[in-house]
């Protein structure tokens, strides 16, 4: 059996590459494969559902935990902004930042659900009967997935200018200090 999920992604792959290798024209997501393309699919098609649905597993659980912590960040930066506002200290790069964020993780549940989606339907279609379909929604299951992960690296980078926006704004207020008193 199949434990990680570097396995399971492996598998996949090369399901997907022995399909592609013999000829699978990918034009506007529109898949046509050859007869034999579509025994092979029928073939792999259970073992290969099988390993979709673990991954969909991991996965899912993953994105429950990043949500949280995009959550709980996303509450903090909030309250650390409401902060500088009843300070009376104007930090425009920090709402910005906040806002990004936001609009960001929402686009990152949304393209999420996409994902899970198409891998629910991947699982559940008769992919016996409905071989090029199966294969249609693996690859966009695969595209759908990339850009979930952009969204991720995107959030990321975001979280990282939102540190450095409140490191510059940590040196500028205690320069502003008098000696002996941390802001």
């Amino acid at each position: 059996m199949i434990t990680t999920k570097r396995n399971i992604l492996i598998v996949l792959s090369a399901f997907l590459v022995a399909l592609s290798a013999q000829g699978t024209v990918l034009a506007d997501k529109n898949i046509n494969l050859t007869q034999d393309k579509q025994n092979i699919t029928r073939q792999n098609c259970i073992s290969s559902q099988m390993i979709i649905l673990g991954l969909q597993k991991r996965d899912e659980v993953s994105r429950i935990n990043r949500g949280r912590a995009y959550d709980q960040l996303s509450r903090q930066i909030v309250a650390f902004n409401s902060r500088f506002v009843a300070s009376k200290i104007s930090a425009p790069d920090l709402v910005s930042l906040a806002d990004d964020l936001q609009t960001d993780l929402d686009h990152f549940r949304s393209d999420y659900d996409r994902y899970y989606d198409d891998l629910s339907n991947a699982i559940k279609i008769d992919c016996k009967n409905k071989p090029v379909d199966f294969y249609q929604l693996v690859i966009k299951s695969k595209d759908d997935r990339a850009t979930v992960g952009a969204d991720i690296v995107l959030l990321d980078e975001l979280l990282g200018k939102y540190r450095i926006a409140c490191l510059h704004y940590q040196s500028v207020l205690q320069s502003d200090s008098p000696p002996g008193v941390n802001p």
